[in-house]
C-alpha cells in the first residue's frame, strides 16, 4: 500500500440492489474492492465480521472482532501480509509510523 488508507464504503453506495445495513462496508484500496467488514448482528455493538476478498487472495482470510475498530485493524494486518507475500516491497513506500498496529482511524477513511 502506498501510504494511503483503505476506504470503507457503505454497501448501499458500492453495491447494486438489496437492502444493505448501515453497518455493512466494502473495503477498497484505491478503486479496487479488496474485501468487506460488517456487523454480523446489524447493530454497531454486535460482533463484526471482516474478510479479505477470496477472489483476490485465493484463500480464506477472514475473522470476527468485538468492534469495528478491531475488525479494521485485523483486516488491514491480513491484507498487508497478503500484499507483502505476493510481491517484493517497494522501498520507501511505507514509513515506520505506518504499521498494521496503528490506530484504526488513521488506517481507514469512510466514503459514504
Amino acid at each position: 500500500m502506498s501510504g494511503r488508507p483503505l476506504i470503507l464504503r457503505r454497501a448501499n453506495a458500492s453495491r447494486k440492489g438489496g437492502p444493505w445495513s448501515e453497518h455493512d462496508f466494502d473495503v477498497f484500496d484505491g478503486r479496487q474492492s479488496v474485501g468487506r467488514i460488517y456487523c454480523a448482528g446489524g447493530r454497531p455493538d454486535g460482533e463484526w465480521f471482516w474478510g479479505v476478498s477470496f477472489q483476490l487472495t485465493g484463500k480464506k482470510d477472514y475473522g470476527r472482532a468485538p468492534s469495528l475498530d478491531e475488525a479494521k485493524t485485523r483486516f488491514r494486518t491480513e491484507y498487508l501480509a497478503w500484499k507483502a507475500a505476493r510481491r517484493p516491497p517497494i522501498i520507501g513506500t511505507m514509513t515506520a509510523d505506518q504499521s498494521p498496529t496503528d490506530s484504526p482511524g488513521s488506517l481507514f477513511s469512510i466514503d459514504s
